[in-house]
């Protein structure tokens, strides 16, 4: 008899775990939601390709380093601090031409990249202004940034998390539910979306000679969750 007991009040016990299991699936609600916020960036990359073609590889590579002085020494003038500034990258190369189907010996080539990180973006225009009168081999498209982009990823993931939580209401809301607790919650994206580069606008003057005036519009930090709520 007792083991009959024992029996029955252990498949009360697995019925009742299932059953609260299947409760449990059904009493949850999962929602995704965004938040974001705006801001102007604050820090400006430039990236500038310096290259010489000479006869022999010392030759070029003294040609370069020449003019890397130059743009460093452009980028103090503009309170571009030094440990903002890299110049480490350095690649060589035999340069040839295709002429009529035959490949021509031109010479040995060396190119070094400066890379520059403004964090005052008002003296953009008046660099560039100096930095363009340099014979450089290109001027990357620069990127812009922000220093403080991890508080910014914080600020728009509380934002969606209090969409989330709206979101979820509102469907228990129409369910005739109550909100419970977060069961789970996963971060699907954070970052920079629909990055809008630098506006160029009017010069300060209508010289040709004038310094141009760069204005940087507003990007948008975006944080994307899942969130799955308990109701009764």
């Amino acid at each position: 008899m007792r083991v009959l007991c024992i029996l029955l009040i252990s498949l009360w016990s697995g019925l009742a775990l299932a059953a609260d299991d299947h409760n449990h699936d059904n009493g949850t609600i999962q929602v995704q939601a965004q938040g974001h916020i705006e801001a102007i960036p604050d820090t400006l990359t430039l990236q500038l390709s310096i290259k010489y073609t000479a006869d022999t590889l010392a030759q070029a590579g003294q040609l370069a380093d020449r003019q890397s002085q130059k743009v460093q020494s452009i980028a103090l003038k503009y309170r571009v601090e030094k440990a903002d500034i890299d110049s480490s990258r350095l690649s060589s190369w035999a340069e040839y031409e295709w002429r009529k189907n035959q490949r021509h010996y031109l010479g040995e080539s060396v190119q070094r990249e400066v890379v520059l990180k403004l964090r005052e973006l008002d003296i953009y225009g008046a660099l560039m202004g100096e930095l363009s009168a340099l014979p450089l081999h290109r001027i990357h498209q620069p990127s812009l940034s922000h220093s403080n982009i991890e508080a910014l990823k914080l600020k728009a993931l509380r934002i969606a998390l209090a969409n989330g939580r709206v979101n979820a209401g509102v469907i228990a809301d129409e369910i005739d539910a109550r909100l419970g607790a977060v069961q789970q919650v996963r971060e699907l994206h954070a970052g920079q979306t629909g990055q809008r580069q630098m506006m160029r606008a009017e010069a300060a003057s209508a010289d040709m000679g004038s310094t141009p005036v760069f204005s940087f519009a507003r990007q948008q930090i975006q944080a994307q969750v899942e969130m799955v709520f308990v109701i009764d």
